[in-house]
Parts: C-alpha cells; sequence; structure tokens
C-alpha cells in the first residue's frame, strides 16, 4: 500500500466558512465571475460614477489570473447590453478576462449607456459569455446584478427578467442581485432574480453612496475558496475521508454539497511504478 498516492473515493465535507479576519483579503479561488451594472438613464453621471468606483473596488477584492479568477463586466441600458472589457485592438471581448491590467483598464474606460433596463437581455447575454468557447464549464460561476430599477420596458408576456434569470440558475450559475433605492417592486424584482434563499443572495441599498459598504460582506458571500485539505494524502484502493476548509461553501447547493475532483498527477505514477515490485 503506498500512502504517497493520492486517489480519493469519497470526499466528506465540512462546511466551515472562516472569517474575514483570519484568511487572505483577497480571494484566489478558481472561479468566473461577471458584475453586470445598471447603465440607464434614470441613474445620474455622480451616481454611475459611483457605481463604476464599487466594480473596481469589488474586482480588486479577486486573484484574477489564469489560473484562479476570471472576470468581465457587462453594462446593460436601452442601447443594448454590452462587455466592456476590450481586447489590444479595442474590441469587445467574448467570454471573461483573465488580465488584471485589462479588467482595470476596461473599469476605468466604462461610459454610461443610458435608456431603458432590460434586465432579462443583461441575464441572458451575461450567460452567454460564461459560455464562451474558452469558458471552464466546470469552475464556479457567480454573477453579481446592479439596478436602480426593476424591467424596463417590460417584457411580452411579463416576468421575462425572471425567465432569463431561472435560465442561467439552471445552467449552474450563482446570482447575487443588488438593489439600489426603493424603487417600485424592488423586492420582487431583487429576490426573483437571485439565487436562493434570497436571505444570503439580495442586497438593498439606499443610494449609490452605500454601496461601499456592502464590498467586505459581498466578496465575503461570493468568494468560492478551498484553504485546505486534511489529509491531503490517501491510500491506493482505500476509501480516505477528506475534510475541506474554505469559504462561500454555504451558497453551493444550499450548503450541504461541494463538488470534488482528484487525481493523480504524472509525476504520483511515475513514484508508484518505481516503488512498487
Amino acid at each position: 500500500m503506498n500512502s504517497f498516492m493520492l486517489l480519493v473515493l469519497i470526499c466528506c465535507i465540512i462546511v466551515g466558512n472562516i472569517r474575514a479576519q483570519s484568511i487572505n483579503s483577497t480571494c484566489t479561488g478558481v472561479m468566473d465571475i461577471i458584475m453586470a451594472i445598471d447603465g440607464s438613464g434614470s441613474i445620474q453621471r455622480d451616481d454611475f460614477i459611483k457605481q463604476v468606483e464599487f466594480v473596481k473596488l469589488v474586482s480588486e477584492k479577486f486573484n484574477i489570473k489564469e489560473d484562479a479568477v476570471h472576470f468581465g463586466i457587462v453594462q446593460f441600458g436601452g442601447h443594448g447590453v454590452r462587455e466592456e472589457i476590450k481586447d489590444s485592438n479595442g474590441r469587445a471581448i467574448q467570454g471573461l478576462s483573465s488580465d488584471a491590467k485589462q479588467v482595470k483598464e476596461a473599469i476605468d474606460n466604462i461610459r454610461q449607456n443610458g435608456g431603458s433596463t432590460p434586465l432579462d437581455q443583461a441575464l441572458s447575454f451575461s450567460l452567454t459569455q460564461f459560455q464562451h468557447v474558452d469558458g471552464r464549464p466546470f469552475v464556479n460561476k457567480v454573477l453579481i446584478l446592479l439596478t436602480d430599477g426593476g424591467q424596463s420596458p417590460p417584457t411580452n408576456p411579463v416576468g421575462g427578467e425572471f425567465r432569463a434569470a431561472d435560465v442561467v440558475k439552471s445552467n449552474g450559475v450563482m446570482i447575487f442581485s443588488i438593489g439600489v433605492g426603493d424603487f417600485s417592486g424592488r423586492n420582487v424584482t431583487l429576490s426573483g432574480i437571485a439565487s436562493s434563499p434570497s436571505s444570503s443572495f439580495v442586497h438593498e441599498v439606499d443610494s449609490f453612496n452605500a454601496l461601499n459598504n456592502i464590498i467586505g460582506t459581498l466578496s465575503e458571500e461570493t468568494c468560492i475558496e478551498v484553504l485546505a485539505l486534511s489529509p491531503d494524502t490517501g491510500c491506493l484502493g482505500e476509501t480516505t475521508e477528506v475534510s475541506i476548509l474554505g469559504r462561500g461553501f454555504k451558497n453551493l447547493n444550499g450548503g450541504s454539497e461541494l463538488a470534488c475532483k482528484f487525481g493523480m498527477t504524472e509525476e504520483s505514477i511515475k513514484m508508484r511504478k518505481q516503488k512498487i515490485p
């Protein structure tokens, strides 16, 4: 029996979210994130700037790089929905970015769209970005949607934003909805779009000034990160129970399940061939 071999047949999860002060404030988990921001005409220019600053501060909470967090920024308004991150030729990227500098430059150059509030289009477009050919089908996906109003213009039949949200969620994307101001039907809109339970996935603030007050909480809730495994080895041919320590688990499948994938590296296979008579 080779104790150095990692072959885990059953993964038993200990769901324990660590307090923010006991972990690195930057999320280093492997995940895809899109922030869909409201560029409608009902938002004053100064408030739109505050929303963009909020996006910048949230993005800085994540380790954006190839083998960690991939990030996207979608703006919706009366002139349609668009991806704000551009490639070196100035064209909107397809999918998400793994370049922190590229994300920062995009945020610095966002210009307000104006017009109405097509939440349904924002949700559907975000899903296509997650599903792009260069996407990562097996990583956790999070959509953060900000709005200062309900669906506009109304869909025919009504409720198109909720149907679009259901499609997004059925494809394994967790949706956090943030409502700014006390607009008509706010609770119904936010809870109907967000993942369940709404107590974990809905945020309501009175003004754009208050967005910064939820940065810490939002970054903790959206970060899904494995920090430690115990034990980190198992025995070939045996079942090993593994405890996983991290954060963000409570929002995965109701907090009772976490997908685990373990395997043997080429190096470990070579070691096995050398050690076994």
